[in-house]
């Protein structure tokens, strides 16, 4: 298994609609066991029905029972939710205007714990607009973790209000998002479906929705239909693009075939269907490119032969994107020299535009993200998250000139964004 599949699986597969953790003097909610980072040499590529002891299926009660702990993502202070109004978002189109045009093509944003508070989910919203608005268009995409319609959990408000994914007229999601987003963005709905307590409740919201019994992708596909339903009828003329699914959260499922998703697309048209995979899983990705419409590659936690390279390390000697820290260039070079492969990049020129690179800025050093984990830090690792936001953009442009084959890199994902890179 690669290296990038443990850290994943750590942070970011939380189940974030377990019951509630009576004992106040915690701060941490409990999930499955991690998958240890392999630090050792490479693995076989996996398929995408292979079995893994990701998770094991939820009792028989209302929400399952976690078996270990896992810090939670919070909020860190107060974060301005920005109206359209707001005088800063007009301008010429200028450098002042647009500091974030030299960015990432596109923005991953992860579930965060932003309690049950609609402002909350306003205000994070809210921020990530504003990103988008400052970058002038050159953020195109935004991948959204939508955990279930449901959440939160046990009901479908947020003290009596709407709750942030659903219903849409009332939702954070469409009130401080997409309601303002540029219509040329594309946004995929990233759903929850690690465990069985989710896929009831994608199941229970669109039982027609199910192509195959058990399989709740249909019922995905169901719910961006619905969104795109209400949409239509708004006055904006964005729509869901598509869905994204995590192959890490579906395997063993064997549920990622062309038989399964070509009929769901086909009651569905017009949606597509996108996976992340690891950057480097290039079997994988040729076996399913006739009909996955984009991969999202997880081009961090990544390893090389050298294991004294991995990001994991807080010494800048042996962890190179400290060493190299804000020398984007230099660091591009590494990646195309030490981490791709030939090969790597033959696959990608063969993928063409389904081919979208997106790049960690986690930071376990740093303690100033938009929503860090409980224990304060903004990461497991040491990665773009310790560099400042110029650092970074002079890397993409470098990464772009390097692998000119791939035209979208990303960042992943918001929550872990510095916020002295915020606009």
């Amino acid at each position: 298994m690669e290296a990038w599949f443990g850290w994943h699986e750590r942070i970011f597969h939380a189940p974030p609609f377990f019951e509630e953790n009576t004992d106040t003097s915690s701060e941490e909610v409990t999930s499955p066991e991690p998958t240890e980072i392999n630090t050792g040499t490479e693995a076989p590529t996996p398929t995408a029905g292979e079995m893994t002891s990701e998770s094991t299926p939820a009792e028989s009660s209302p929400e399952p029972v976690p078996t270990s702990t896992l810090p939670v993502t919070t909020m860190n202070g107060p974060v301005s939710f920005f109206q359209p109004s707001d005088p800063q978002l007009t301008g010429n189109g200028g450098a002042d205007d647009c500091p974030l045009r030299d960015g990432p093509d596109f923005i991953w944003a992860e579930w965060g714990n932003l309690n049950d508070s609609k402002d909350a989910w306003d205000s994070y919203y809210g921020t990530l607009l504003r990103q988008v608005q400052k970058s002038c268009g050159t953020v195109k995409r935004l991948v959204l973790r939508t955990l279930h319609p449901f959440f939160p959990p046990n009901n479908n408000n947020i003290n009596g209000e709407s709750g942030p994914f659903w219903p849409p007229q009332q939702s954070s999601l469409y009130q401080s998002l997409l309601s303002q987003l540029p219509s040329n963005v594309k946004v995929y709905v990233y759903p929850y479906l690690l465990d069985d307590f989710a896929i009831q409740q994608w199941n229970t919201f669109s039982p027609n929705g199910v192509v195959v019994d058990g399989t709740p992708l249909g019922a995905v596909f169901d719910f961006a239909s619905q969104w795109n339903d209400f949409l239509s009828t708004s006055e904006t003329s964005l729509r869901i693009t598509g869905i994204t699914i995590d192959n890490e959260e579906v395997r063993g499922k064997n549920w990622i075939t062309s038989d399964l998703i070509n009929p769901i697309k086909a009651k569905y048209p017009g949606l597509e269907f996108t996976l992340t995979v690891g950057f480097d899983e290039l079997g994988l990705m040729k076996n399913l490119a006739s009909f996955v419409d984009a991969f999202f590659l997880q081009a961090y936690d990544f390893y090389t032969r050298n294991v004294a390279q991995l990001a994991r390390s807080q010494d800048p000697l042996v962890n190179t994107f400290l060493n190299e820290r804000d020398s984007g260039s230099s660091f591009a070079q590494f990646v195309l020299n030490s981490v791709m492969t030939p090969k790597t990049i033959s696959t990608y020129e063969a993928l063409g535009n389904k081919i979208l690179l997106m790049w960690s800025v986690q930071a376990f050093s740093n303690h100033d993200c938009l929503v860090p984990l409980s224990d304060g830090s903004c990461g497991l690792n040491d990665e773009f998250g310790t560099w400042s936001r110029d650092g970074f953009f002079d890397f993409l442009r470098s990464i772009r000139q390097l692998i000119p084959s791939v035209s979208d890199h990303g960042l992943f994902q918001f929550n872990f964004i510095p916020n002295s890179w915020l606009v």
